[in-house]
């Protein structure tokens, strides 16, 4: 059954414990956010590297076609 008033009435904010671990929470939802953009960071790091990498030796399928030296006719 409620109470009149709400949910949490009778209740006050002067609950140290309970501002303590809202406080808490928040840090650990924050800290799992700077994880996962961490993470994000050092995968996109590595897949630009490999990429690059591949672009170097010539076995990336989809890299340039032509040589830049054969996309222009020559002079006569």
């Amino acid at each position: 059954m409620s109470r009149p008033g709400g949910e949490h009435a009778g209740r006050t904010d002067t609950d140290p414990q309970g501002a303590e671990m809202f406080q808490y929470r928040l840090q650990e939802l924050r800290r799992a956010e700077l994880v996962e953009q961490a993470e994000t960071y050092r995968l996109t790091r590595r897949l630009r590297t490999a990429r690059r990498a591949a672009n170097r030796s010539g076995e990336n399928p989809q890299g340039r076609v032509s040589d830049p030296s054969e996309r222009f006719a020559r002079a006569a």
